[in-house]
């Protein structure tokens, strides 16, 4: 059979306590395993145990240490020569994400509010995003909602008309909140009753430019309708 110089298989992207797995390619499969971190060569019997075998060398990495932190290679040599790429591990430490940044209120309505913005770095953790929403009162702010969702965008419901709302948006993971928060503020639009108070729902009405001579179609929220005077 050909014999065949090691290669590069799998590459795996790590980050704190991990099991770093070396897999290649070669002929024939009696190989030396090498690995380094930070370009310095790891010894046998280090804080690093190394277990190789075959087409596959792995190493239990723990970090002790922020100093730990660093680029792992691994590279194998058998009788046809040495791997000319070594396998390549970025290991970073995980921890709380960054936050949100570039929020904007997207649309308003009598009784909601929608606002998206834009994720920040997770913190190499899966993250989830909250927003806080208050109300002032004249004893100070009073929390009246608090909605977590899967991306940085919310749309709060229920709130009051004509109402200002502070929003404060925030991210999350296992380790911790983000330590920035991005604050907002947005108002309910104002209600309007009739003279009997009825709530009437509007989707469209039609605006007449004379200047240009056509009509322009305008989508509406929901809002209630004017009293009516007698003449």
């Amino acid at each position: 059979m050909e014999k065949i110089v090691p290669f590069v298989k799998q590459i795996k992207r790590l980050r704190e306590t991990a099991r770093v797995l070396c897999d290649v390619d070669a002929y024939p499969t009696d190989l030396t395993y090498f690995w380094t971190i930070n370009d310095t060569k790891l010894l046998l019997n280090q804080k690093y145990p190394v277990n190789s075998k075959g087409l596959r060398s792995s190493l239990l990495f723990t970090a002790f240490t922020r100093f730990d932190y660093g680029v792992l290679r691994c590279w194998a040599e058998n009788a046809a020569g040495q791997q000319t790429q070594a396998c390549l591990f970025s290991v970073i430490p995980a921890g709380s994400p960054e936050g949100v940044k570039n929020c904007e209120v997207h649309e308003t309505s009598v009784n909601s509010i929608s606002i998206a913005c834009d994720a920040g770095y997770d913190g190499g953790l899966q993250q989830i995003f909250h927003v806080e929403v208050y109300r002032e009162e004249s004893n100070g702010q009073v929390l009246i909602h608090n909605v977590t969702n899967s991306s940085p965008s919310f749309s709060v419901n229920q709130l009051q008309p004509s109402t200002e709302f502070v929003f404060q948006v925030y991210s999350s993971n296992i380790k911790g909140t983000s330590s920035a928060r991005v604050r907002l503020k947005a108002h309910t639009s104002a209600a309007i009753t009739s003279s009997s108070g009825r709530f009437v729902r509007v989707s469209h009405y039609f605006l007449f430019d004379t200047h240009k001579k056509r009509c322009t179609v305008i989508k509406l929220s929901e809002f209630r309708l004017p009293p009516f005077r007698n003449m």
